[in-house]
């Protein structure tokens, strides 16, 4: 390779990279996104207002998700404790360093940087657009992308190194393979993982001293475990059995559901079947030879976090298939991608069907931050919209939502001055009255009802639902709000959203305007009447 097919292949390396980095801190606000009121600061108030060792650390093990978070809980008590404060935008900057020990990872397997294709679709892939949710969210980059990136280190570590390992890498092992099942359940694949790899291939015992903790970690597992929602694991697989089997390609090939509906779907599951099967053949030929531990490991950690993803999580939160299409899980798929790429390219030796591939992978990342960008949007309108109504007292606490903050909680925080983020509440309310332009809308309200909330298995929301409509004129480079008032003349702020568009629609800018706004509020979970008046609220961007 030439010095100057190098010095592009480098760019391609850093690229994704700055990306990555400019997307982040645009979308940064201080304030949680969706469950990290739930898994972050809730947690946090019964931590802080227990009396006693024992209830704190009761708390600090609180289950969730599956899952006991505590390391996600210990590091927001350190940050708090370090600066006296709980900032959404530091958490995400620390989770995000882990999205960076991940590529370091593959780095150090890509020979320090040698193979340098290979090295460029794993820059693409790990800084992806497609994984926004996995890193603009300071819970799941702390919970799933820690566990990812603390499991793949782990295996290089075993694979890449000498028979007998040093004292520092063992260091290192011990205190990744500790806290592993306490960043995401999924931990415990890598610790079995690597207890068997170390019995079977090293000259080590190694394993003997993890097999206590390993133990340990399952008893506390045990003893803090809460009755699940679901019927056991043994009944969900009769009861779905094919359907789990056709999910689990739909998972695995979750980066190419380029298009929506049924053709997303049939996409996803033929990548998925290739994804899968390619490497599973490749491995299992070369099982009896030292070649390919790492990629085994990391094949092996993979499919069992997917199997997990689908006991747990089919037919759940979303019904069917779609179930396993969030954007979080496609971290698995995307881990599938470059597993087969490293495989690929060690039986390929060909440039061109290599540029070919890497041509493929900077079309998905291009396609999916075209595709990831709007929601990016909503999730930041979600964010503002959710911090005006809690700031106005305006959450209703007497009912129960999975979603919405606790009152309570909030008003705890900014007591003692640990959470609020008051620039945050100004520069918005700012921008509302003086900046945005509000115009007063005739509105429609109807209740409404979606057929999914009913076949899915989660127990959703019993609050009615309303979809308020406005026809007009609206510039999509716009961003649109509702403020509902009711009779007594409190309001809250919602997102309104334009009419949707095709993917390709929005390439094309064939509509630049959109001829109404909608969304679905849930009314019940407020301190609010039914709407007598409804503006719309114009503006560029309040993040």
């Amino acid at each position: 390779m030439d010095s100057i097919n190098k010095k592009g292949i480098w760019i391609l390396i850093i690229v994704p990279i700055i990306f990555h980095i400019l997307q982040i801190s645009r979308f940064a606000i201080n304030y949680p996104i969706s469950d990290e009121f739930r898994d972050i600061l809730e947690p946090f108030v019964y931590f802080d207002k227990a009396d006693t060792l024992k209830t704190k650390i009761f708390y600090l093990f609180l289950p969730e998700n599956e899952s006991i978070p505590a390391f996600l809980r210990a590091v927001t008590i350190i940050f708090e404790k370090l600066t006296g404060q709980i900032n959404f935008i530091h958490l995400l900057a620390f989770g995000n360093l882990f999205v960076f020990l991940l590529f370091w990872v593959y780095y150090k397997v890509y020979s320090g940087g040698k193979n340098l294709y290979a090295l460029a679709i794993a820059s693409i892939c790990i800084f992806n657009a497609c994984l926004y949710e996995s890193t603009s969210r300071s819970d799941i980059t702390i919970y799933q992308i820690s566990s990812i990136a603390l499991s793949f280190l782990v295996f290089y570590l075993l694979a890449f190194n000498e028979e007998k390992l040093g004292t520092s890498k063992k260091v290192v092992l011990l205190v990744a393979l500790t806290i592993l099942p306490f960043t995401n359940g999924n931990g415990f694949f890598t610790i079995v993982l690597s207890m068997l790899y170390l019995a079977l291939y090293r000259k080590d015992n190694f394993w003997r001293v993890l097999l206590p903790i390993f133990i340990i970690q399952v008893a506390l597992y045990v003893y803090f475990a809460s009755p699940s929602h679901r019927e056991g694991t043994i009944g969900l697989i009769i009861r779905y059995n094919y359907q789990l089997i056709i999910a689990t390609f739909i998972l695995c090939g979750g980066i190419f559901q380029i298009f929506s509906g049924d053709t997303g779907l049939v996409m996803t599951f033929i990548a998925g079947l290739f994804l899968t099967i390619f490497p599973a053949i490749v491995l299992l030929k070369a099982i009896r030879t030292k070649k390919y531990h790492f990629e085994t490991l990391v094949f092996i950690f993979v499919m069992l976090s997917v199997a997990a993803i689908l006991v747990k999580r089919y037919n759940y939160f979303l019904a069917g298939y779609f179930s396993v299409l969030s954007p979080h899980y496609k971290i698995f798929s995307m881990m599938l991608f470059i597993l087969n790429v490293q495989l690929f390219f060690n039986y390929v030796k060909s440039n061109l069907l290599k540029i070919a591939v890497l041509i493929l992978a900077i079309s998905l990342n291009l396609i999916w931050f075209i595709k990831t960008k709007p929601a990016l949007q909503e999730q930041a309108k979600n964010q503002i919209t959710e911090l005006i109504n809690i700031e106005n007292k305006m959450i209703n606490s007497s009912v129960k939502d999975f979603y919405m903050p606790s009152q309570a909680n909030y008003e705890y925080l900014k007591s003692r001055d640990i959470f609020h983020p008051k620039e945050l509440i100004s520069r918005i309310n700012y921008e509302i009255n003086n900046n945005a332009r509000q115009t007063a809308a005739d509105f429609e309200l109807t209740e409404v009802t979606y057929e999914d909330f009913e076949k899915r298995e989660w127990a959703y929301n019993k609050e009615k639902i309303y979809k308020i409509s406005v026809k007009g004129k609206f510039d999509r480079n716009y961003s649109y709000y509702f403020q509902i008032i009711d009779k007594d003349q409190r309001y809250i702020l919602t997102e309104a959203k334009p009419e949707a568009i095709s993917f390709i629609d929005r390439v094309k800018n064939k509509f630049p305007y959109s001829a109404s706004l909608n969304e679905d509020v849930y009314l019940g979970v407020y301190n609010i009447g039914k709407p007598v008046q409804v503006k719309v609220i114009e503006c560029k961007n309040f993040y």
